[in-house]
């Protein structure tokens, strides 16, 4: 223990909650050079011992046992344990103990100008339940220690808070580093966006995409919109890279995520149904964005989905999603519409095969004629096809696998980031076997041997790993298949 609060100058003893002394009455700071005994002042000479004895009393107990216990070889089992399913249980004791020590050296340099005092409990505390909490504890704490502002300057976006800057601190662990910067990018966006005020339904969304792949460097583009605070909110809402900034915020969300993977659809369609008051069950999670269109069904989406579901199985039915795909090589088509007429028993569904890519990629359908009206029927926004799409979400729209979509995106056919929009365009050119095999069972048609058959008739083709690309124009014709 003494090497420890020689090193991390700790206020008190863990155990007895003693205060620790380092100063003598007469106002020295403590040394070591001149002193007899180790309780004996190296200015004054005083007895040390004959001081009053200071008990801290702890506000959370819990959190300064976690905070000065942590790595106090005698200290028993589960006295610093982390809450289960804690973000931070893969890293190591020593690192925690570093990141804590950190936390409240800082918090301690706000409250005391004397860089030279020790760490005082409280803030030992605060620091504890910063890690305990994580990542929301350490994200309100952040919030909460500021720095004074000066008279004669407006402090920067890390002065004003000065734990931002542990992103940065080398004595703190990389991997610890990592996830700070990720949370404070995530609360960056989200004051950018904030700050101008334009509601997720109300954005001028992007056509260029030239700015779609600033989603790749999301802080450039923050502070970008920060350095033109001075500007119209007119012209926030003109530009065309605020959507992006938006979608990235969204991204950051876990409920998000997990709804759009339980759903089986990408993220830009999470924030169509949003705006289409189909998603309530994210109002309030996506609420510190801005202001969402209220809710036009009751409880939750993928529950309501889940209880139209007719039983049983039905002979003919094909995919869902696979059908929307392949009626829509413009990919223009609206999820909310197709929702809608499910939650409303129009369009019946059953469940076909197991989930792999959500519940959306479970459902079979039979009244191929309905689904076409309905993909024909509604269009969604420009803004959607234009977002930046993911492996995974490009294998929602397919329903295929990531391998397939990588191997897409890889195939050179699509340019720069991948979005929906870039996608329709490739398929301008391009079929896919998987998207004949739809087209050929939709119409009644014999759906074997089709590659055999597209090969006999010298179809141009093109490979990218195991994907196949097939020329759109003479595979339909050579097939007999088309769209309408």
């Amino acid at each position: 223990m003494k090497a420890i609060w020689s090193l991390k100058p700790l206020a008190l003893d863990p155990v007895s909650r003693e205060y620790l002394c380092d100063r003598c009455p007469c106002d020295a700071l403590l040394g070591w050079e001149l002193a007899v005994d180790a309780w004996t002042c190296d200015r004054c000479g005083a007895d040390l011992r004959d001081g009053p004895l200071r008990i801290y009393e702890p506000r959370d107990e819990r959190a300064l046992d976690f905070a000065a216990r942590i790595i106090d070889p005698e200290a028993p089992d589960g006295r610093f344990s982390l809450p289960a399913g804690s973000q931070l249980e893969d890293e190591r004791v020593g690192d925690l103990f570093q990141l804590i020590v950190r936390i409240a050296q800082t918090c301690e340099r706000v409250e005391s100008a004397d860089h030279r005092k020790a760490i005082q409990p409280h803030n030992l505390e605060r620091a504890g339940r910063a890690v305990l909490d994580w990542p929301n504890g350490f994200i309100e704490l952040v919030e909460t220690v500021t720095a004074p502002t000066p008279e004669n300057r407006e402090l920067g976006w890390f002065d004003r808070k000065p734990l931002r800057r542990l992103q940065f601190d080398p004595t703190v662990p990389a991997t610890i580093r990592a996830r700070v910067k990720d949370l404070l990018d995530a609360v960056r966006r989200i004051e950018a966006l904030n700050s101008r005020g334009p509601t997720s339904s109300s954005f001028a969304y992007p056509t260029n995409f030239a700015e779609a792949s600033r989603l790749k460097r999301p802080r450039e583009a923050v502070l970008s919109l920060i350095r033109s605070r001075g500007a119209q909110a007119d012209d926030c809402l003109a530009g065309k890279g605020h959507f992006n900034r938006y979608m990235t915020a969204l991204r950051d969300i876990r409920t998000v995520h997990r709804f759009s993977e339980d759903l089986g659809v990408s993220i830009p369609v999470v924030c169509e149904l949003l705006n289409r008051g189909l998603a309530p069950e994210l109002a309030t999670d996506v609420a510190h964005l801005g202001p969402v269109p209220l809710p036009t069904i009751e409880g939750s989406l993928i529950a309501g989905v889940s209880k139209v579901i007719r039983p049983g199985t039905i002979a003919g039915a094909l995919g869902l999603v696979s059908c929307c795909f392949a009626l829509d090589p413009s990919l223009t088509f609206s999820w909310s519409s197709i929702l809608r007429a499910v939650l409303e028993g129009r369009l019946e569904v059953w469940r076909g095969r197991r989930p792999t890519r959500g519940l959306m990629s479970e459902l079979v359908v039979t009244d191929i004629s309905l689904l076409r009206s309905l993909v024909e029927k509604q269009r969604t926004n420009d803004e959607n096809r234009n977002a930046p799409i993911s492996h995974r979400e490009i294998s929602m729209a397919i329903d295929r696998s990531q391998s397939v979509a990588a191997n897409i995106v890889n195939s050179g056919l699509m340019q720069g980031v991948s979005t929906l929009g870039r996608f329709a365009q490739l398929r301008q050119s391009w079929v896919f076997i998987f998207e004949l095999h739809t087209l050929a069972e939709m119409s009644r048609r014999p759906a074997r041997n089709l590659s055999r058959t597209l090969k006999a008739f010298d179809v141009k083709c093109m490979r990218s790993g195991d994907v196949t690309f097939w020329q759109r124009d003479e595979a339909l014709s050579c097939l007999g298949l088309q769209l309408s």
